[in-house]
């Protein structure tokens, strides 16, 4: 794997997932009433030694964001892309909810059953309904994404501006080996827009097998704190 050593003084993975993670907030609460509610005595209980308030119950605890990758790599579970996105599960789920898809794999088993082409696999669009927000992940492949990337963005073509994506937050990491991977990030955020989803602050990260070289063999790593 070329991504599986991250230089742990300085890791811009981190700061991406906390921002996903920001980014996700509860449904607001209805508008309180105009008129304020008249109070209400506290209850007595029956051996009148206890006083039960209504105001001491326990708050309801928050509900755990639930945040899909989508590995959209051409190795599926074996490429750097799977390294890079195993170290965001690892990072994300202190805070939330993290499920895992490899699209490689779903393609594999589409194209084994009796799926109509075009549509979204049940399996990938449940998980899309699911989903509060999302994380991508692909290589670059002659200045692009992975043609298992663009297939999936063609099936969910009809559901741009539906429940599906619409107001969701979205995060994307590139892999490149040189050069050609922010132009993927940016026409990949283009995409995810026009679907339906949000952009949190700083969500894209390009990560670069030759920065990490020089960043690996620099004679001086203070140099290097700014190569990703």
């Amino acid at each position: 794997h070329l991504f599986k050593i991250i230089p742990s003084a300085h890791d811009p993975l981190r700061s991406l997932y906390r921002k996903i993670l920001a980014h996700h907030r509860p449904h607001p609460s209805p508008r309180r009433p105009l008129h304020p509610r008249p109070r209400v005595a506290p209850a007595r209980s029956a051996d009148a030694r206890i006083i039960i308030s209504p105001t001491s119950r326990p708050a309801m605890p928050a509900r755990r964001p639930h945040v899909l990758l989508l590995n959209a790599s051409l190795a599926g579970d074996a490429g750097n892309t799977a390294v890079l996105l195993a170290r965001a599960h690892r990072l994300l789920a202190r805070r939330a909810t993290v499920e895992s898809l490899t699209l490689a794999s779903l393609a594999v088993a589409a194209s084994a059953s009796d799926s109509p082409p075009g549509a979204l696999h049940p399996q990938l669009r449940t998980a899309l309904t699911r989903a509060d927000g999302f994380l991508f992940g692909t290589g670059t492949h002659w200045d692009s994404w992975s043609s298992v990337l663009q297939t999936f963005l063609e099936d969910a073509t009809p559901h741009e501006g539906t429940p599906l994506w619409l107001g969701k937050p979205a995060a994307v990491v590139v892999s490149e080996h040189s050069t050609g991977g922010k132009g993927v990030l940016s026409r990949l955020q283009g995409v995810l827009v026009t679907l339906g989803c949000t952009l949190p602050p700083m969500s894209g990260l390009v990560l670069s097998r030759a920065a990490l070289l020089a960043t690996q063999h620099a004679p001086d790593p203070a140099n290097t704190s700014d190569f990703w």
